[in-house]
């Protein structure tokens, strides 16, 4: 149950950020709509006006089909089922977005070579930017949230490694934030007006004051996930802390997103605007510019590859590779294994599709067979954990660190403690039975 609320919770989160940028792109926000420059003085254009409309009425539609398509993840049957689910729903409803979407930016680029739209106004107000700087959150504040994490590196537990997961996944939240943080530092200042006073107030309020806010929250997060990680300490099989955290987490970004869609309701005229159109629906791509990573004008917040660089290209498309060959693997590791169980001389040789183990018959101190599997506090270390089986490096409460191969339509398990623990059984309680017989023959011989 708590895997389908994890995937149904996500596959919510990301449907509706995509609601949420739709509507960012479509205003007119530091010069651009849709990813397209456009002179502030044409926002109230008819046509203008007609393109954005148009995508967010599509938008709407898809946003209303797709919603409750997450709730089918509750009734699969299998892991692989809901998996495929969650990447289909993703994907698909991301390909049409990208498709109606980019229909808008080509005609809105069109529209623009039909009128020959050019900006005309150069303007800068450099005092203004001096003053907006001095306002924006000093180097401490943003590594902060790091040094109140340092104390957790006494509470590592590299058995386990409850604790130790915990601290690395807090370390890599604040430091997501922390660079969201300095990209909306970083961003370019809008030019509100020829008023200096206005300039500064804006651009401190809506990026200064933005940058603190979300660099607090990455402190706060920082002393709960040092408390987290202190109680996975001395507790490793718990789920309340990691629980405590997710809640917090999921609030915050909340927040975040709120904060950044009352930000973006102000009229951002920017008299500043004089640039080409260089992005499209897959980021950016300009040849003449040196940068790799560029502030994203589809995707608020986040970075663009500049696929006009040959590092950018090989980054964009490795990542696309990656992408593919990590979902063309989905049927392998969420599909059930059948373990293998072949008997030597010397030793008992155990195999599950990656998975290997071999157990030398001098190494064993212990052999015994259990009525039932032992213990109901069970952490996944590494391997696969499915409805029908769980196999591979798992530690469980009172044993420690096991080897684990586990069909659990059996109820009798066979325990083996030698160079390290094992855990493992067959599909029947019968069968399982006979497979220790087995080795207590073969060991005893």
């Amino acid at each position: 149950m708590i895997f389908d609320l994890i995937i149904v919770s996500s596959l919510f989160l990301v449907i509706i950020l995509i609601q949420f940028q739709i509507k960012q792109i479509t205003k007119y926000k530091n010069g651009y709509i849709l990813a397209t420059s456009i002179p502030f003085d044409l926002i109230e254009d008819e046509r203008i006006k007609e393109i954005t409309e148009e995508l967010k009425r599509e938008n709407s539609i898809l946003f209303k089909i797709f919603l409750p398509l997450p709730l089918l993840i509750f009734i699969a049957e299998t892991e692989l089922v809901k998996m495929l689910l969650f990447v289909f729903v993703i994907t698909i409803y991301a390909i049409l977005i990208n498709i109606f979407t980019n229909k808008s930016m080509k005609e809105l680029r069109e529209y623009k070579k039909i009128k020959n739209i050019k900006s005309n106004i150069k303007y800068a107000d450099l005092k203004a930017n001096v003053e907006i700087k001095k306002n924006m959150p000093s180097k401490f504040m943003h590594i902060l949230p790091m040094i109140i994490l340092l104390p957790g590196l006494f509470f590592l537990d590299f058995e386990v490694k409850t604790s130790t997961l915990f601290l690395i996944t807090g370390a890599i939240l604040n430091l997501s934030l922390i660079y969201f943080a300095i990209v909306i530092e970083k961003s370019p200042n809008i030019i509100y007006s020829e008023l200096e006073e206005v300039n500064v107030d804006l651009n401190v309020r809506n990026k200064g004051n933005f940058s603190k806010f979300i660099l607090i929250f990455t402190l706060i997060l920082s002393i709960i996930n040092l408390i987290g990680t202190i109680l996975s300490y001395n507790n490793p099989y718990s789920y309340l802390p990691f629980i405590v955290y997710i809640v917090f987490v999921t609030l915050g970004l909340i927040f975040i997103i709120i904060k950044q869609n009352n930000i973006s309701k102000e009229k951002n005229i920017n008299l500043n605007v004089d640039e080409k159109d260089y992005y499209d629906i897959f980021g950016y791509k300009n040849e003449d510019d040196k940068r790799i990573l560029v502030p994203s004008k589809l995707s608020p917040g986040n970075m663009d590859i500049n696929r006009g660089r040959p590092l950018g290209k090989a980054i964009f498309y490795g990542s696309i590779a990656i992408g593919i060959l990590f979902f063309a693997s989905l049927p392998y590791f969420l599909t059930p294994a059948n373990y293998k169980y072949n008997f030597e001389n010397d030793r008992i040789l155990i195999s599950a599709k990656l998975y290997k183990d071999e157990i030398n018959y001098k190494d064993i101190e212990e052999v015994k067979i259990l009525d039932e599997f032992p213990g109901k506090d069970v952490i996944r270390i590494n391997g696969t954990s499915l409805k029908s089986q769980n196999y591979g490096s798992f530690s469980i409460k009172g044993i420690g660190n096991v080897r684990l191969y586990y069909y659990k339509s059996s109820k009798k398990v066979i325990f083996i403690r030698a160079d390290k623990n094992y855990i493992f059984n067959q599909k029947t309680d019968r069968d399982t039975k006979e497979l220790y017989e087995k080795i207590i023959s073969m060991k005893f011989k």
